[in-house]
């Protein structure tokens, strides 16, 4: 039984009437990191919001863990899958402290109490964040909003992984950050997921990022997958090679 799969999802525009996905067909296994590369407007955002439940499908059917997507609620999915975004308003409450954030986070992961009730709310996650970033305990009374970019997207991976999720979608999470910041948070990222076994997916334009990361590569243009590489294989790619499945049309920036 395949944990995540696609079979033949279609996603039209509604008010174009314009296929962004078309006719996917895709299987993921328990434990995959994969990488989704492809420029802007490839479709590969639309298919993280499909796996998170926001789009439905227009054809086809998404299935996970054998149950069809589309029968279960947005409260539902979202205890299962996760998805962390370049928005980081989307995660944190930039108005609320560090700790005020914290606690928002554990009413969304009940099972998650069961932890914090051995420790004071406090202690615990001035414990708990230390491993997300080593300057996040010294700042639990600080609204989140006077957080540098990276310590505030590791604020965010840490909420996301109070229960860790059996998927977790990254869309472009890194790209609103410095060089360093983004380096200093995709580390964290790789952590959490090889030390939790989380399934994951994350999305990205950046040749180097889809050629150092992941277990698996799939390459996006225009609504369909036009390649589909192994680990075995990917370990084999250059850049050179990731160009050649484009036209010189395409640009990655």
């Amino acid at each position: 039984m395949s944990y995540l799969e696609l079979q033949h999802v279609t996603f039209k525009d509604k008010n174009r009437n314009r296929k962004i996905l078309d006719n996917l067909s895709l299987v993921i296994e328990k434990g995959d990191f994969v990488i989704l590369l492809g420029s802007n407007g490839s479709g590969k955002t639309s298919l993280i919001r499909l796996i998170q439940g926001l789009y439905r499908p227009s054809q086809g059917k998404l299935l996970f863990e054998n149950e069809d997507l589309a029968e279960r609620s947005l409260d539902s999915i979202a205890r299962d899958i996760i998805t962390l975004t370049q928005d980081m308003v989307m995660t944190t409450f930039e108005g609320l402290t560090v700790l005020e954030n914290c606690l928002m986070a554990t009413l969304r992961h009940q099972r998650a109490n069961l932890k914090i009730s051995q420790k004071t709310e406090r202690a615990f996650f001035k414990d708990y964040l230390k491993d997300f970033h080593r300057s996040l305990p010294g700042h639990l009374d600080t609204p989140t909003g006077h957080l540098s970019g990276g310590e505030r997207q590791l604020l965010s991976l840490g909420l996301c992984l109070l229960n860790p999720p059996k998927i977790l979608l990254l869309d472009e999470h890194t790209s609103a950050l410095d060089p360093r910041a983004s380096a200093l948070v995709l580390e964290k990222t790789m952590n959490v997921i090889q030390g939790n076994k989380i399934t994951a997916l994350m999305t990205t334009h950046k040749i180097e990022q889809a050629l150092s990361l992941g277990n698996r590569l799939i390459v996006m243009k225009d609504g369909k997958i036009i390649e589909d590489i192994g680990e075995k294989d990917k370990k084999k790619l250059k850049e050179k090679d990731i160009w050649s499945f484009y036209e010189e049309t395409v640009s990655f920036s």
